[in-house]
């Protein structure tokens, strides 16, 4: 609620970048599994590049998920960002984890698969920009809300090795048909709690705003009070 301590807000910050990074880690180490399943069966290197072409095609909507979260969090507040950040990352995870493959529904299941994690990278652009900010203004001490904020990234390096774990262990208790019939399905749904836990988090942290809420241009003013931190930056 209201009252809720810097750690709850700290958790529910860190926790949504430990899903997302555990989501990309999953898709890269399957990459070759995923190929099979997504895309037509013309040889398992075509199939392969695909697969890891569908997974960078993410990064590219980085930049926009934090234009548009960034936006919104000047707009109608973090908690509500962040919130709906972690949302457009779980529900498209679950969704892969249940996607019929090519071989059920055809090119449909590519064409689902590349939206989906379209919806990601946007997802992974805005919780990064929104976790940071929110993470630094609810500090508790001015003088080391960098610090905090810099360790936010360590949920998205927490996220990267769990998902490594996770495929290692699946990859070594099933066999190779077993994990092309389901297990890579199995390391998808896994992030499941993690997103449960963090939207339960999320709901945790209070309405509380900084007095920038709602401020008209942000970009405008970040402009004209530190145009060459921006440059240097940019």
């Amino acid at each position: 609620g209201k009252g809720a301590t810097f750690g709850t807000k700290f958790a529910a910050s860190t926790i949504g970048n430990v899903l997302e990074w555990y989501d990309f880690s999953v898709f890269a180490g399957l990459a070759s599994v995923l190929g099979e399943v997504f895309f037509p069966a013309s040889s398992r290197v075509a199939a392969l590049m695909e697969a890891l072409a569908v997974f960078g095609a993410a990064f590219v909507m980085r930049p926009i998920g934090g234009a548009v979260f960034g936006w919104m969090g000047d707009a109608v507040g973090r908690k509500t960002a962040l919130e709906v950040s972690i949302a457009l990352m779980l529900v498209p995870s679950v969704a892969i984890g249940v996607l019929p493959g090519y071989g059920a529904i055809g090119p449909a299941a590519t064409g689902l698969l590349v939206a989906l994690r379209l919806c990601q990278g946007v997802a992974v652009g805005g919780e990064l920009v929104t976790a940071y900010v929110f993470v630094a203004e609810h500090a508790p001490s001015a003088k080391f809300a960098p610090f905090w904020a810099g360790l936010v990234l360590d949920g998205a390096n927490c996220g990267t090795l769990l998902g490594i774990g996770v495929v290692a262990a699946v990859r070594a208790a099933l066999s190779a048909a077993s994990l092309r019939r389901w297990g890579w399905r199995l390391c998808f749904l896994l992030g499941f709690p993690v997103g449960a836990v963090g939207v339960a988090l999320r709901r945790r942290i209070g309405d509380d705003e900084p007095e920038t809420l709602g401020q008209r241009n942000p970009l405008t003013e970040v402009w004209r009070t530190k145009r060459f931190e921006t440059l240097c930056v940019a």
